[in-house]
C-alpha cells in the first residue's frame, strides 16, 4: 500500500491573519487554460504541484504569491498572468475552507473553522465550521 502524506496546504491572509486554507482556488483556472496548466509534481506532500497564498481584501480575493516548478523552471505569479504580481481571482466561486489562526488556538478555547463562500472571486458569506457544499449556494449571489 503506498504511503500517504498530509498535503501542505495554502494560506490566505485575512485582516492582519495568516490562516492555512483547505481549498484550491487556483485548480478551476488551471482546468480551462488551453492547454491546461500543470505543474511538476516536486514532493509527495503537494500533490497539487503548487503552494500559492492568498489575501481577502475589500471582500476580494487575491492571487498574491505562487511557487510552482515546470519543467524545473520556478514559477511566479507573473509568469502565469503576463507580468501581474497580484491577480483578482475571478475565476473562483466555492468555499474557502479555512483553519483557526494560531493566535485562536489556546486552553480553554474551541477555535472554530471557518467558511468563506466565494462567487466570482467576492465574498458573499462565511459560517463558523466547515461547510461544503453550501446547501442554497446557487440562490446566494450577494453578500448574506
Amino acid at each position: 500500500m503506498p504511503e500517504t502524506y498530509e498535503q501542505t496546504p495554502e494560506v490566505v491572509w485575512i485582516d492582519t491573519g495568516l490562516y492555512r486554507l483547505y481549498t484550491a482556488p487556483l485548480g478551476p483556472w488551471m482546468k480551462i487554460q488551453d492547454p491546461p496548466v500543470a505543474f511538476d509534481l516536486r514532493i509527495p506532500t503537494c500533490e497539487r504541484g503548487y503552494i500559492a497564498r492568498w489575501e481577502i481584501k475589500d471582500e476580494k480575493l487575491h492571487l498574491i504569491d505562487l511557487h510552482a516548478w515546470q519543467e524545473g523552471v520556478r514559477i511566479k505569479v507573473s509568469d502565469l498572468f503576463k507580468g501581474q504580481t497580484e491577480v483578482f481571482a475571478e475565476w473562483f466561486s466555492g468555499a474557502l475552507l479555512i483553519e483557526p489562526g494560531a493566535e485562536e488556538i489556546h486552553d480553554g478555547v474551541d477555535p472554530s473553522q471557518r467558511t468563506y463562500w466565494i462567487k466570482e472571486g467576492t465574498v458573499f458569506g462565511q459560517e463558523k465550521g466547515f461547510h461544503f457544499p453550501h446547501p442554497k449556494s446557487e440562490e446566494r449571489g450577494h453578500r448574506s
